[in-house]
């Protein structure tokens, strides 16, 4: 009886283990358990708690060997929405740590030292010439009598609509403001 209880328990517990290489001087990967719906590969940058904090980590190559019991296993907290590590920079990872005799984790700190990096691109706001002209007490906006310069502008933005960070640039080198 007892040897059946336990077997209806190990299906459980049965998750998805990968190695994650965490930037500590720990000679190979520790084991997290993926969570269910997370899709991680090897090369991916995740969030794993180590100790009572959380760090960056790199899910390595290879499969889990089984030592940890799946009980103990924590799981992965955040799979970020950026590029893996390509499977040549992981080797050369492999080959400096060899090479200099560090431990691996050591070694992937380096790739891994610009945090805000992995957070998704903040939305730049951008301009687009309509026809629509807003009520201005500016003669020349009401006219059309722009200067030579604030006509380069437009042309310019009627020809190609540029990003906002781009326009503002442009208008702070020729001081254009009939828009």
């Amino acid at each position: 009886m007892t040897e059946d209880s336990t077997d209806l328990f190990d299906d459980l517990f049965a998750r998805r283990v990968v190695p994650v290489l965490v930037p500590m001087p720990a000679p190979k990967p520790y084991s997290y358990a993926v969570p269910e719906g997370m899709a991680v590969e090897p090369g991916s940058i995740v969030q794993v708690p180590l100790g009572p904090r959380q760090v960056l980590g790199v899910v390595w190559d290879g499969i889990d060997d089984g030592s940890v019991d799946p009980k103990k296993l924590k799981a992965i907290t955040r799979a970020f929405d950026c590029p893996p590590l390509a499977k040549d920079m992981r080797t050369f990872l492999d080959w400096v740590a060899t090479y200099t005799v560090s431990p691996p984790g050591l070694v992937a700190r380096m790739a891994l030292r610009a945090p805000a990096a992995f957070d998704p691109e903040p939305m730049v706001e951008g301009l687009r010439l309509t026809d629509m002209r807003p009520e201005r007490d500016d003669i020349g906006a009401r006219t059309g009598n722009c200067d030579r310069r604030q006509r380069v502008y437009l042309d310019a933005l009627r020809a190609r609509p540029c990003r906002g960070h781009l326009v503002q640039r442009h208008r702070r080198a020729d001081g254009a403001r009939c828009v």
